[in-house]
């Protein structure tokens, strides 16, 4: 361990925003206290009301956990690292002898999902901004608290009750049971859980750099980042703070040199990220009108160096095209004889092979608002470890923990900063392609190839309910079908464009940074008032993933889970008219001449 990791300062383990309490009762084990979890010990005839529960890190954001649990009746919760998640290794390869987190090691997080100030939704969190008391915002209620998988191995070596399935046994050399409470010698003891959360407002500040264009200085073309770590935050954030202060003084001295890009070029160093997304979301808030008209794109890194395996991006459909051609013209750091780009088709390969897949997003970094609220094309740049030889690992070991330190990069991850060097290449590579290609490279048929896939997937998983209902899907294909028109006809015009004749150029520019604004609808998602984006959001189940046509999908997995009787499919109807309008609207932007 290093001398820093002893250090006074540093943050002990908490929850951000859980409240502050105490409670006692019986330990019920839940697996990662995703739904299917919650909803599979019902059917066994464990009772969660009343008791505490505890969970192991992955598989959904944390807060879901939290908010599963209390759906379910529970009083607190315990969230830990299960080494089958965080260090499937013996413990000579631990850190600091190896990449694995400790046994003693703890993530911190917050667990309510990043929206912004809960007090000033929808609104900047600025003087003369009406904010509301915490008795009027949903906030957790339930007691949350980071543990140990140490500690965690304390409590569930002497859980009674039935012995977990299979697929719920983890990493510590024990029987995981389910509960609830102990066994044997133990029977009559109870767990209590206290936290002593100090609920303060605090000031934060964003820091804002210009890069003004010299033909187009209206467009704006942003990169952001945000600085604020849980501890040290050696990848997260700052590995993604050291490529943005070398991409900041790469542009400065082509700046002292004469250059200036077409489009204005913004650098966006946020504050408060991880307590949700505090200095982005409000900054979007405070600026919402003026990304509507001049934002054509926002391009993020969070943590973006977790291991050298390969490059890995989650984007709006938009932006695939310039993301390859930057990639292409990027070294892969760890064998120069082929550029980042082959190696990211190598290793994620799409469906049909021809490029990298570029899932779309969810949420969980300061990407979300840009896309789901100001509706500008996004993306989420990253390399990442081999995931499909450690696929339970959600993130890389040490990630909120103590131990992501600049000596962990160095040692483990990035001995040389090559990777460090490709990302910031990469990211800027993107940025100069958006700023300085008199037409926006912006592709619209990778949208409407998206848009299929949507359907098809809602079609094949919910075709025959729908059926069964009177509800048709035709209209939904109809208007895909015309958004792909739409694009085909984008696409011969930016082909066919005469790059000397300014009133096209705009023409067609305009076209392109305004489309992805035709998919907010401001009422929000159901539910869900502060998700904008009818294409693309977080998962209702899972904060992190991204669920296509979001606001139908939400209706039809509520109005299925509740049976052919009781759902809600008055909100299908409606859910389903939301996003045929959407999709409608798009394509009427991109076909109209006038």
């Amino acid at each position: 361990m290093e001398e820093s990791e002893n250090s006074s300062n540093a943050l002990p383990p908490f929850s951000g925003y859980s409240p502050t309490g105490k409670e006692k009762g019986d330990l019920v084990y839940v697996n990662y206290g995703r739904r299917e979890d919650f909803k599979l010990l019902q059917s066994m005839n464990v009772n969660c009301s009343g008791k505490i529960v505890i969970a192991r890190y992955g598989r959904v954001f944390r807060g879901d956990k939290v908010t599963n649990a209390q759906k379910c009746g529970a009083k607190a919760i315990l969230i830990y690292n299960d080494p089958h998640d965080f260090a499937p290794v013996s413990d000579e390869d631990l850190f600091p002898h190896g990449w694995w987190l400790p046994r003693s090691g703890v993530q911190r997080g917050s667990i309510l999902m990043g929206t912004g100030d809960p007090l000033t939704p929808r609104y900047p969190s600025k003087d003369g901004i009406y904010r509301k008391s915490s008795d009027e915002i949903k906030m957790p209620y339930i007691p949350a608290h980071p543990i140990s998988a140490e500690d965690a191995e304390h409590f569930l070596s002497l859980l009674g009750g039935d012995k977990a399935p299979d697929d719920w046994q983890g990493g510590l050399q024990i029987t995981y049971r389910l509960g609830p409470g102990f066994t044997g010698n133990y029977s009559d003891w109870k767990v209590e859980v206290e936290t002593n959360n100090n609920h303060t407002q605090r000031n934060i500040t964003n820091v804002i750099a210009i890069l003004k264009g010299s033909l187009e200085p209206d467009r704006l073309v942003l990169l952001g980042n945000h600085r604020d770590a849980w501890v040290f935050g050696g990848i997260d954030p700052s590995s993604g703070t050291a490529s943005l202060m070398e991409i900041a003084r790469a542009l400065g001295n082509k700046y002292k040199q004469g250059w200036r890009p077409r489009r204005s070029i913004v650098l966006c160093s946020w504050g408060g990220e991880e307590y949700g997304l505090l200095g982005s979301t409000e900054w979007v808030e405070d600026n919402v009108h003026l990304l509507y008209q001049r934002a054509v794109a926002y391009l993020n890194v969070d943590s973006p160096i977790r291991g050298n395996y390969s490059l890995y991006v989650r984007a709006s459909p938009l932006l695939h095209q310039v993301l390859f051609n930057a990639s292409k013209q990027v070294k892969n750091p760890i064998d120069i004889r082929q550029s980042v780009y082959d190696n990211w088709l190598d290793k994620f390969p799409a469906a049909d092979g021809l490029n990298p897949k570029v899932p779309p997003l969810g949420s969980g970094s300061d990407y979300s608002p840009f896309c789901q609220r100001a509706g500008v094309p996004s993306a989420d740049i990253r390399y990442v470890f081999d995931m499909y030889q450690f696929h339970n690992i959600s993130a890389y070991p040490t990630y909120h923990s103590i131990h992501d330190t600049f000596y962990y990069v160095k040692k483990f991850v990035d001995p040389q900063f090559t990777t460090h060097l490709a990302i910031a290449r990469i990211w800027v590579s993107t940025a100069f392609l958006l700023a300085e290609t008199p037409v926006l490279p912006i592709n619209c048929s990778d949208y409407a190839v998206a848009l299929n896939k949507g359907f098809h997937d809602i079609n094949t998983k919910y075709g025959k309910s729908l059926k069964q209902k009177g509800i048709s899907l035709k209209y939904l294909e109809k208007a895909v079908k015309k958004f792909e028109d739409g694009a085909e006809n984008m696409q011969s015009l930016i082909a066919n464009v005469d790059l000397n004749d300014p009133w096209k150029l705009s023409f067609i520019n305009d076209r392109l940074t305004g489309l992805e604004k035709n998919f907010l609808n401001s009422e929000g998602l159901p539910g869900r008032p502060l998700y904008w984006h009818s294409i693309f959001a977080p998962s209702l189940y899972n904060s992190y993933a991204s669920a296509t046509f979001p606001g139908l999908h939400d209706a039809l997995v509520e109005a299925v889970n509740n049976g052919p009787h009781n759902g809600n499919w008055v909100v299908v109807k409606e859910e389903l008219s939301d996003t045929i309008v959407a999709i409608e609207w798009a394509a009427q932007f991109l076909k109209s001449e006038v």
